[in-house]
C-alpha cells in the first residue's frame, strides 16, 4: 500500500501543464511569431480565473501547417480588432 501512495505523489508532482478547457470570448491584443512555426504566443484582453488577462498564451502544433493557419487566424482577429 505504501508503494501506491509513493507513486501517486510522484504523479501528482511531475504532472505537466494542465490541459483544462475554458471558454472566454476575448480580443486578441498581441501576436508574437518569434518562435514560428512551431510556437505561436499571443495575448488577449480577458481572462479567466486560471489565465489572467494579459499573460502570454502559447499554441503549440506538431503540424506546421496548423501553425500557419492559427497564426493567420491570430493575425486577422488582430487587425480586426476581434
Amino acid at each position: 500500500m505504501r508503494n501506491v501512495w509513493a507513486v501517486a505523489l510522484i504523479a501528482l508532482i511531475a504532472t505537466g501543464p494542465s490541459w483544462a478547457y475554458e471558454e472566454t470570448n476575448a480580443k486578441v491584443t498581441l501576436v508574437q511569431s518569434t518562435y514560428m512555426p512551431t510556437t505561436i504566443a499571443f495575448t488577449v484582453d480577458t481572462g479567466t480565473p486560471s489565465c489572467p488577462a494579459g499573460t502570454w498564451l502559447y499554441w503549440r502544433n506538431a503540424n506546421t501547417d496548423n501553425n500557419r493557419a492559427t497564426y493567420a487566424t491570430l493575425l486577422t482577429a488582430r487587425t480586426a480588432r476581434r
